[in-house]
C-alpha cells in the first residue's frame, strides 16, 4: 500500500474521512460530534486500523475479540458486528468506502488513515511537510462538496437551482415481495413494508418526503414500470425489496431505484435473524439516505428507537396486528387489537403495541358493531399507557388526538396532539389528514386545507384522503375546488364519500340539475345491489 497510508502503531488518535478515533479512550467523532460505537464494533474497527490497507483474517479477528468466549456464535457475530461498524460510518458491503469485505477470508480497511498530530507546548499543531495540515481537510471539503452538488443538481433540483436551495426529494417504499410459498407470511413483509416507511419518513423530512402506506401498497403484485409508477406517485426514487424465509433467518435484498431512467442506485442483501432485522432497517435507512445526497447524524438510532422491543415473539405479533389494521375492516381492527395483546403480554412495555392498540379501538369505535364510548375508553388508556412508556411516539399522540377530537369533541387539546404527532414525525400523513379535522373545527380552513394538501402530497392514492379533501374545501365556501377534487377522484373510483361531497357542492352552489343528475347516477349504480339482493 502507499507509504501515505501508513500508520505507527504508537499513534492512538486517527483520522479519515470525516472520522477520527482516540483508540485510548474509545471514542469516535465525526465532524466533532460523538458517534456511539461500543464494544466489539470499536474493537472490531481498531484491529482494522492497526494495519490499514491490509487483510485483516476471520482468524485474527477471532482471536483478537473473542479469545476468552469459548461457546460464541463467531460467525453471526462477526457479522453483526461488522454491520453495526457499517451502520456507524454510513458505509456500504456493495460500495464499500471504509470496511471492504473479502468473501470467506476477512476485512481490509482501505480508507486513507492519518495520524492526528498531538498537540505542541505553544499550543499549535505540529505542520505536515509540504502543508497537508492544512490541505487535507481543504481537499475532503472540495471533494465532498463538488459531489454533492453535482449530484444535487442533477438528482435533486430542476437545472439552475441553486445548490443551497434544493427540491424535496419524493421517495416511495413499494411493498416488499414474499418470496416464500407460505402466503401467511404476507404480514411480514407489509409489516416491514410499513416500517421502513415510518424509518425512512424520519431521516430530513424537510428534504425528503416518503409517500404513505396506503398509496405505496395499492402497487402489491403490480406489473408496472418503476417510470409509471414514479409518475402516478410524483416520486423521484422508488426502494424495493423482497423477503425469503429459512428456518429462523431471513433473507432480506433491498434496491434503490431512480424512477426517471430507471436507474439502480444501490442494492444490498441481508441473511439475518429477526433479532437482527431491526439493525438491518437503519442501516437501510443509512444507505439510502447516503445515496440520496442526506446526511445522517451517525447516532441516531433509528430502528431501535422505533421498534421498542428486542423480544422476537412480540415485535412479530406486532407486524401481524400492523397487517390486520390496515385491511381497514371491522373484522381486521378486531384481529389486529388481538395481535397487538399478545405483543404486550410477551413485552409488557411495547410503546408500539400500545399505539397500535389506540388506533385499532379508534376506528373501531366507528364501525356499526363497536359501543363507541368503551372503544374510545380503551383507545384513550392504551395511547396514554404508549406515551408513559415513550413519550416521543407519534403514533401515540397521534392516536390520542383521534380521541380527543371524536369523543371529547376538544379540538384544541386535539390539535395540541397532533401537531406534536408531527413534530416527531414530519411525513405522517395520518396526523395531517386528522389534524384537519381539529384546524376545521376551529375554523381554520386554510390551515385545514394546507394539511390535507400535505397529506394528499404523501398519500396521493387513498381514496379517503383524497375525497375528505374535497369536504375541506366545502368547510371553506371553496366551491370550486372541492368539486374539482371530487370529480378528480371519482376519476380514480366510483367513491361513495366523494360522491356526498360533490352533491353537497352542487346543492350549495345552485346547481340543481348537476345534482339530479348525480342522484340519478347514484340510484342507476344502486339498481343492480338491490336486484342482486
Amino acid at each position: 500500500m502507499p507509504a501515505m497510508n501508513a500508520v505507527r502503531p504508537t499513534l492512538r488518535k486517527l483520522r479519515f474521512g470525516l472520522f477520527e478515533v482516540d483508540l485510548r479512550t474509545g471514542e469516535l467523532t465525526k465532524r466533532g460530534s460523538s458517534v456511539p460505537l461500543h464494544d466489539k464494533p470499536f474493537q472490531l474497527l481498531a484491529a482494522l486500523l492497526e494495519r490499514p490497507g491490509e487483510v485483516v483474517l476471520r482468524t485474527e479477528l477471532q482471536h483478537k475479540l473473542w479469545s476468552d468466549e469459548t461457546f460464541v456464535d463467531f460467525d453471526n457475530n462477526l457479522n453483526a458486528a461488522v454491520r453495526k461498524l457499517r451502520l456507524a460510518l454510513g458505509d456500504s458491503a456493495n460500495s464499500p468506502r471504509f470496511v471492504e469485505t473479502l468473501p470467506r477470508r476477512g476485512y481490509r480497511f482501505i480508507a486513507q488513515v492519518e495520524p492526528v498530530d498531538p498537540p505542541r507546548a505553544d499550543g499549535s499543531s505540529k505542520a505536515r511537510s509540504g502543508g497537508r495540515a492544512l490541505l487535507w481537510p481543504l481537499v475532503v471539503v472540495v471533494v465532498l462538496g463538488a459531489v454533492l452538488a453535482g449530484y444535487q443538481l442533477r438528482s435533486l433540483s430542476s437545472p439552475g437551482a441553486p445548490v443551497e436551495d434544493p427540491e424535496r426529494v419524493m421517495l416511495a417504499v413499494m411493498p416488499f415481495q414474499n418470496m416464500d410459498s407460505d402466503p401467511t407470511r404476507d404480514f411480514f413483509c407489509d409489516g416491514l413494508t410499513e416500517e421502513m416507511i415510518t424509518q425512512l419518513g424520519r431521516l430530513q423530512p424537510e428534504r425528503l418526503g416518503v409517500i404513505a402506506r396506503m398509496s405505496s401498497m395499492t402497487y402489491k403484485n403490480t406489473d408496472k414500470t418503476v417510470e409509471a409508477i414514479g409518475r402516478e406517485l410524483g416520486v423521484d426514487h422508488i426502494l424495493e425489496g423482497s423477503v425469503r424465509s429459512s428456518g429462523d433467518r431471513q433473507r432480506i435484498t433491498v434496491q434503490l431505484i431512480r424512477t426517471t431512467d430507471q436507474t439502480h442506485l444501490w442494492a444490498e442483501t441481508y441473511d439475518v435473524e429477526l433479532d437482527d432485522l431491526l439493525d438491518v432497517q437503519g442501516e437501510v435507512a443509512v444507505q439510502v439516505s447516503r445515496y440520496l445526497a442526506l446526511e445522517l447524524l451517525p447516532d441516531q438510532k433509528l430502528a431501535q428507537a422505533r421498534a421498542g422491543t428486542r423480544v422476537t415473539s412480540a415485535y412479530e405479533e406486532y407486524l401481524r396486528g400492523l397487517h390486520e389494521w390496515n385491511r381497514f375492516t371491522t373484522e381486521g381492527y378486531r384481529r389486529s387489537m388481538e395481535h397487538f395483546r399478545r405483543a404486550l403480554e410477551l413485552d409488557g412495555e411495547y410503546a408500539a403495541a400500545f399505539a397500535g392498540l389506540a388506533n385499532a379501538y379508534n376506528l373501531y369505535s366507528f364501525t356499526s358493531q363497536a359501543d363507541a364510548a368503551e372503544a374510545f375508553r380503551e383507545a384513550r388508556q392504551a395511547a396514554e399507557a404508549a406515551l408513559d412508556l415513550d413519550d416521543r411516539s407519534a403514533e401515540a399522540h397521534n392516536a390520542l388526538g383521534f380521541v380527543l377530537l371524536y369523543n371529547d369533541y376538544d379540538a384544541v387539546a386535539a390539535d395540541r396532539s397532533f401537531r406534536r404527532a408531527l413534530e416527531l414525525s414530519p411525513n405522517f400523513a395520518m396526523a395531517y389528514h386528522w389534524r384537519a379535522g381539529a384546524l376545521a373545527v376551529l375554523e381554520r380552513h386554510d390551515e385545514a386545507i394546507q394539511a390535507m394538501r400535505r397529506a394528499v402530497e404523501l398519500d396521493p392514492i387513498s381514496l379517503s384522503v383524497l375525497s375528505d379533501a374535497g369536504w375541506y374545501y366545502l368547510f371553506a365556501d371553496r366551491w370550486d375546488e372541492a368539486m374539482d377534487v371530487c370529480h378528480r377522484t371519482l376519476e380514480v373510483s366510483d367513491y361513495g364519500w366523494a360522491r356526498g361531497c360533490l352533491l353537497e357542492a352542487f346543492l350549495k352552489t345552485d346547481r340543481f340539475s348537476d345534482a339530479v343528475a348525480l342522484l340519478g347516477q347514484e340510484a342507476e349504480n344502486q339498481a343492480p345491489r338491490r336486484l342482486a339482493a
